[in-house]
């Protein structure tokens, strides 16, 4: 077995950063929580929506204490999938922590 072909032929999918989700609208189809380097977190499976009525699924760090609580929620109240989502900043709080809206 040779590692070196078959990591040249597993054609994976990179994770985005909670940042690259700024300002764009998707669904969290699901989501799995990990350990991150920061402590406990969620990776979701998501479905960007696009301009023109397009959509892509990708996985997707959600990252942030906000963001972590929001997702718990959803979880606890059976609320996922969650259409029509868009991630933000809180300018006006402390860090500027991500904030998952409705779109």
């Amino acid at each position: 077995m040779n590692l070196a072909e078959i990591a040249a032929q597993t054609n994976l999918s990179e994770t985005l950063q909670t940042k690259e989700l700024i300002d764009k609208k998707f669904t969290i189809n699901n989501v799995k929580k990990v350990n991150g380097m920061y402590g406990e977190t969620f990776v979701g499976d998501l479905t960007l929506h696009g301009p023109k009525g397009g959509r892509k699924n990708i996985e997707a760090w959600l990252s942030g204490s906000k963001v972590f609580v929001q997702i718990e929620a959803m979880l606890e109240n059976d609320d996922l999938p969650r259409e029509n989502l868009t991630m933000t900043r809180e300018k006006n709080s402390y860090g500027e922590p991500f904030v998952l809206s409705d779109a």
